[in-house]
């Protein structure tokens, strides 16, 4: 049984003229990636039932 998982993130790159400008909207998906996997680690940790055939 495989799981995908598709998180849509903005582009970080794409907003801000400067690096000065763009560099908190970094942080800001940085840590938005960063809550969401610790979110999905323990659901990946739990078993997995089989079907019986």
């Amino acid at each position: 049984m495989y799981l995908y998982i598709h998180w849509s993130v903005p582009d970080p790159a794409a907003s801000g003229d400067t690096d000065a400008d763009s560099y908190p909207i970094f942080q800001a998906t940085a840590a938005e990636i960063d809550t969401r996997i610790r979110y999905l680690l323990p659901v990946l940790n739990q078993p997995r039932h089989r079907d019986k055939d």
